[in-house]
């Protein structure tokens, strides 16, 4: 799995800032309405655009913030 693209988050945010559906959104980017919708929570509630952390599980099981 990967994170998107910051480009990809920016262009759903504005759609949403333009009163764009999620579903509409969703379908032009080819992306889940699940993600369109976790991208609005994440930005209305933090105020946070960028994508999360992504943990690692290194060689010997520990996991690790990759940054």
């Amino acid at each position: 799995m990967h994170a998107y693209s910051q480009d990809l988050r920016d262009r759903v945010l504005g759609a949403l800032e333009r009163g764009e559906s999620p579903s509409a959104i969703a379908k032009r980017y080819e992306v889940s309405r699940l993600w369109v919708y976790q991208v609005r929570q994440r930005w209305e509630k933090e105020g946070k655009r960028q994508s999360l952390p992504v943990e690692v599980i290194g060689a010997r099981g520990l996991r690790t913030r990759k940054r």
